[in-house]
């Protein structure tokens, strides 16, 4: 005897509006639960309202050396 045993949907919160949202492969929006909310998180990163903590360089020198050690991670 074989049962078939139904999946229960995962739930989760939209990152955008925290809206409850069921995982589901085929929302071309996901993790957000729309393309509103999708589109809002976009514009929040080009316009620089996210921010990765840490101390900014105080001078040129400073900066020109942390881009180099950026580009040999890169390589």
């Amino acid at each position: 005897m074989t049962e078939t045993k139904e999946k229960t949907p995962r739930i989760y919160r939209c990152p955008s509006c925290s809206a409850s949202v069921i995982y589901d492969v085929k929302n071309p929006n996901r993790p957000f639960c729309s393309s509103r909310c999708k589109d809002t998180d976009i514009i929040a990163w080009a316009k620089e309202g996210y921010k990765i903590e840490g101390k900014p360089p105080q001078n040129e020198d400073e900066f020109l050396e942390l881009q180099k050690e950026l580009e040999l991670k890169d390589d």
